[in-house]
This record gives C-alpha cells, sequence and structure tokens, in this order.
C-alpha cells in the first residue's frame, strides 16, 4: 500500500511539472487579469563611464536608450523623454546606428528606420 501511495504522489508531481512547462511564463497584472511576462530590453549608446549593471541605458547623461517596453526614448534621466517608435521583444531585430558627421542616432526595428532619435 505505501509503494502504491508514493508512486501515486510521485506521477501526480511529474504530472504538475509538466502541466508547469507546458503553460506560458505569466504573472498576474494589477487589474486581476493574466498578461505575458518578459523583462524589458533597451538598446542604445554610452561612454565609458556609463554602468549598465545600475542603470538602463538613457538614464543619465552617459547613455542614450530606445527602451522595448514602452518604445519611448531616454537620456539624462530615467523619464521618457517622448514616445519614439513602437515596443518590441522576442523576435524582434533592433539595431541602432550613429550618424558621426551629423552628431545624431537613430534605431531600425526588423530593418524598418524609424527615423531620427536625437
Amino acid at each position: 500500500i505505501q509503494q502504491n501511495s508514493n508512486r501515486r504522489q510521485q506521477q501526480q508531481r511529474q504530472q504538475q511539472q509538466r502541466q508547469q512547462q507546458q503553460q506560458p511564463n505569466r504573472q498576474r497584472a494589477h487589474h486581476g487579469t493574466q498578461r505575458h511576462r518578459h523583462e524589458c530590453v533597451a538598446v542604445g549608446l554610452s561612454t565609458r563611464a556609463f554602468r549598465p549593471h545600475d542603470k538602463m541605458p538613457g538614464w543619465d547623461d552617459e547613455s542614450y536608450g530606445y527602451h522595448g517596453d514602452d518604445g519611448g526614448i531616454f537620456h539624462g534621466r530615467g523619464d521618457m523623454l517622448r514616445r519614439y517608435g513602437p515596443s518590441f521583444g522576442p523576435g524582434d531585430t533592433v539595431g541602432c546606428g550613429l550618424d558621426y558627421g551629423r552628431r545624431r542616432v537613430f534605431f531600425v526595428k526588423n530593418g524598418v528606420f524609424l527615423g531620427w532619435a536625437f
């Protein structure tokens, strides 16, 4: 009887693990609805003084950034300067370019030029 009970418990644990692996990574939003969870990715330029382990690109004067969670551009502080382009995430290819002659920065998403950001 004990062996059957242990076997049943082990099978239940394995079934729960399989179900958890099959479910997408979700978190509960503030309004009680479900949404997919992914970390914010930011693309940009910085000086050597920028500390990427402490903050996102654009959150200080040492960097410029385009953030994937809201499509905003950032420079000099943690607040968005303005909405720049579409949000981006898994499956997107985002690039950053610099026109040295004009001292301007631009971004592309999936090969599409998004305009001059800075």
